[in-house]
């Protein structure tokens, strides 16, 4: 298992050695990875992954750090082990260069659960490089160059892009296009959306509320001239509710909201094709021996068939 070297990384390692330790399984090794380590540190890490006969390493870690541990890998060619990420690692392909590909296909990963988004790609559409939001991704998306973009205290930067064309404005999001959108890990996102709906539920419900039967003191209601943030809170709470794909949203009482997680499996195809490939759901809230559904037929392993091969045993 490898962790990143912080609170949330090491606090989650210790929880999922606890739980594999309890359903029978066992963990040959934990170590830790961070963005301050030095090569040297950082290849000890890489030569323990390959000194184990381990096939599976748990990479519960952010994918900065991972980026330095996977080129690592490939330049010492341990290329061999099939990685688990959890949702702590987002997919984002754009910051892994293009060998460390090879590491990552036939990968598991686990992302918060995303629903669809009616009118997203409609919304990327019309985006337009007219606030500071934009430009970069315009230039990135587009290769060109927005000549009015402040680089003043970036000077590599200001020389890579000297060499483009000048953008025109005039680009558009064809369907090309609007597919490198589809390459990343969109959970975020759809939780972001999710949470506006969230946040207008609540609002709707605070404004509806009659004087004399409110929540607050004395029957009071919230004044919608003077709304306070712990008001939009209380409302928050217990607040359950269908987003406009039909998909239920769910807080608890303490403020919690209901999450599921998609696993998800890298595939690369030998032209470079990259997909990731829906394999299973962890519903939290399902019925016990239910809550995970995993389709072992879709996943496509790093050695580019079905079947993993070989596996190894806990040596008590």
């Amino acid at each position: 298992m490898i962790v990143s070297d912080d609170e949330l990384g090491l606090q989650g390692g210790q929880h999922v050695k606890q739980v594999i330790e309890e359903n029978g399984g066992c963990v040959a090794f934990v170590e830790r990875i961070h963005l301050r380590y030095s090569k040297e540190k950082v290849l000890q890490v890489v030569q323990q992954i390959q000194r184990h006969s381990v096939k599976v390493v748990i990479v519960h870690s952010a994918e900065a750090y991972v980026k330095v541990l996977l080129e690592t890998m490939y330049s010492h060619n341990v290329t061999e082990k099939t990685l688990i990420f959890s949702a702590y690692f987002v997919i984002s392909p754009a910051i892994f260069a293009d060998q460390t590909w090879k590491i990552l296909n036939g990968t598991l990963a686990l992302t918060l659960y995303a629903g669809s988004m009616p009118s997203f790609k409609d919304f990327l559409s019309l985006l337009h490089p007219d606030d500071v939001f934009t430009e970069l991704l315009w230039e990135q998306i587009f290769g060109c160059q927005l000549l009015w973009v402040n680089r003043s205290n970036t000077t590599n930067a200001a020389m890579e892009v000297e060499l483009l064309a000048p953008c025109s404005k005039q680009e558009t999001f064809d369907a090309a296009t609007l597919s490198l959108f589809e390459l990343n890990d969109m959970s975020y996102t759809y939780h972001s959306y999710a949470a506006v709906y969230a946040f207008a539920h609540a609002l709707n419900k605070l404004m509806e509320c009659k004087p004399g039967q409110g929540p607050f003191i004395d029957g009071s209601c919230a004044n919608i001239k003077d709304i306070q943030p712990w008001q939009i809170l209380h409302y928050l709470r217990n607040i359950k509710f269908k987003d406009q794909n039909g998909e239920e949203i769910f807080i608890d009482v303490n403020g919690d909201a209901h999450t599921s997680f998609n696993i998800l499996n890298i595939q690369i195809s030998q032209n470079g094709d990259f997909q990731l490939v829906k394999v299973g759901k962890i519903d939290t809230t399902a019925p016990e021996g239910k809550e995970v559904i995993i389709n072992l037929g879709a996943i496509l392993w790093g050695n580019g068939t079905g079947d993993l091969g070989i596996m190894c045993y806990c040596q008590h």
